[in-house]
C-alpha cells in the first residue's frame, strides 16, 4: 500500500477510536 493510504487508513481508524471513547465517557457520565 502507499505510505498516504496507510497514514489516511490510520487517521480514519484513530477518529473512530476518539468517538468511540468520547461516546463511552458520555455514557459514564450519564
Amino acid at each position: 500500500m502507499k505510505k498516504a493510504g496507510m497514514e489516511e487508513l490510520f487517521g480514519f481508524l484513530f477518529d473512530n477510536v476518539d468517538k468511540m471513547i468520547e461516546a463511552k465517557e458520555v455514557k459514564i457520565l450519564l
